[in-house]
Parts: C-alpha cells; structure tokens; sequence
C-alpha cells in the first residue's frame, strides 16, 4: 500500500473514494485496510481523519459490527474538536458524524441519545448551510420520526412535541409548528391545572406563531384565553393576600 507522504489532503480524499468504490463492489476487506490507513495518518487533517473513521464505521454498521462502529463515530467526533479541528471549523463533517451516531442510536432504540446527536447534526447544518438543504430537511426528517415514536399521552409526551413544533418553527414551517404546539396543547390539558404554567407557555408559543403567520382570529382565542388566565391569578393571588390581611387584623383585635 502506497505510504503517507505528500500532498496528503488529495491523497486521502482520494483513498476515502477509492475506499466507497471498494465498498459498493463488495470489497470490505481491502476498504476496511484503506480507511484504517488514512485514519491512522498522524499528517493527515482532521477532517480527512474524521471522513476515514466516518467511512470506517459506516463499513462496520453495515456488518452489524455495531460497537466497533459506535467507536469510530466517537472517534471521527474528536478531530473536528482538537485545535487544529476548531480551527478548520468544518461544520459538514461535524453534521454527517452526529448523524450517523443518531442513525446509529435509534436502530439500537437508545432514543434520547439518538434525539441528542440529531439536535447536534440539525445545529451544525444550520450553521454551515441552508434551512432547505437536502442534508437538513433529510436529518428535520429523521428527527421528526424518532419524536413521533416517542411520543404517548403523558406530560413528557407534551414537551417533546414542543420541542418538535420549535425546531419546525425554526425551519420556517408555521402550519407544522402549530400542530405540533395545538397537540402539546391538549396533552398539556388533559393533565394539568387551566392556569398551569406550562399552559400558559404553550399558549404564549401559540401566540408568537399566530403574530408570524398573520392569523388574526386564532390570535384573538389565544389573546382571549390569556386574559382569562391572567384574570383568574389575578383574582386568586388577591383573595389570598385579603385573607391573610383579615387574618393579620383579628390577631390585632384580639391582643388588644
């Protein structure tokens, strides 16, 4: 095998193809050794490290290596991270490693951890291209599809589909966010106190969203229900603080 010397970003971007070739014709052996190679280069770039164990674990995955796998991902996640790495500040290769791990996590149903490296592939994406990229809207997609999965008729239940109805606020898909933030809504309901605090930041999520699309009748409801909130407190915190004014002048009355 050819050793490492120089112009090594070419040659490892081009032992990485080289290695996906191999792969697609069903070479594992000789792509597993390429990518070993390329990933244990101490001259080779972070990136070209992180793509090779990228490559490595994804070759892993599809042998249902998956512990050896999970540990290439982690180790790809490094490189990205080191001095040079931060300097580089290859958003690209941060994004396809934690979704790879996610993709990863959620065939094993470990779904928090799956949830928590979608969040991180969505959040470096976001800042390294466009909300409608393909790449974005693939892992929106996935993230979707894990929450839905999650999801039952419990509390927890009400925040992940918050959680969904801003990521899809941020998108900037208004009627997705609001059926989202609408079923919260009703879990939120069918638990909780009518002026629950979570109630009411539900409704305020509402509001913002009702305020962006220009949806004045939904607007009103939601303006309305507040104020009746609010009303409702109002008066309770009230008749609380009159009772304990009453209290306070029958002590006074009677130690006189």
């Amino acid at each position: 095998m050819r050793q490492i010397g120089d112009n090594e970003e070419q040659w490892c971007a081009a032992a990485n193809n080289l290695a996906c070739s191999l792969i697609h014709n069903g070479e594992l052996r000789e792509a597993e050794a390429l990518l070993r190679c390329t990933a244990n280069s101490e001259s080779a770039s972070p990136s070209a490290k992180a793509t090779s164990l990228l490559n490595l674990g994804i070759l892993m995955e599809s042998q249902k290596r998956h512990v050896e796998a999970e540990k290439c991902y982690l180790e790809a996640l490094k490189e990205p991270q080191s001095e040079e790495g931060k300097r580089l500040n290859d958003k690209c290769i941060v994004a396809d490693i934690c979704g790879a791990l996610a993709v990863h996590y959620e065939a094993i149903r470990r779904n928090s951890d799956a949830e928590r490296y979608y969040r991180k592939a969505l959040d470096a994406q976001l800042h390294g291209q466009s909300q409608q990229d393909p790449r974005t809207l693939n892992t929106l997609s996935h993230l979707t599809g894990l929450y839905q999965d999650m999801l039952g008729v419990d509390i927890q239940s009400a925040n992940t589909l918050l959680n969904l109805g801003q990521l899809y606020k941020a998108q900037g898909k208004p009627h997705d966010a609001e059926r989202f933030f609408v079923h919260a809504l009703e879990i939120q309901e069918a638990h909780l106190k009518p002026t629950d605090g979570k109630i009411v930041s539900t409704l305020d999520s509402l509001l913002v969203l009702y305020e962006q699309m220009g949806c004045e009748e939904e607007l009103v409801k939601v303006q309305q229900r507040l104020k009746v909130i609010e009303r409702y407190l109002q008066k309770d915190i009230g008749g609380i603080w009159n009772a304990n004014l009453a209290s306070k002048s029958r002590n006074t009355d009677s130690s006189n």
